[in-house]
């Protein structure tokens, strides 16, 4: 997946929406090789979005609102 993540074309200060985000690891990959992006992420699961908070939250990636 990270080969596929390499090939958008994303900037810094871009916003990035995922889709089915399951548990973020996409975009925690995203967070460490961009600055400033504003990232988002969907997943039909609210058990998948847990994860994706607990996961990011542990890495400083989440700030609930």
């Amino acid at each position: 997946m990270k080969e596929l993540l390499d090939d958008l074309e994303i900037s810094n200060n871009d916003r990035f929406l995922e889709v089915s985000a399951e548990t973020g690891h996409n975009l925690k990959y995203l967070v460490k090789k961009y600055q400033n992006l504003e990232l988002y992420g969907l997943d039909i699961s609210s058990g998948m979005l847990k994860q994706y908070q607990k996961i990011l939250t542990s890495n400083q990636f989440f700030s609930p609102s």
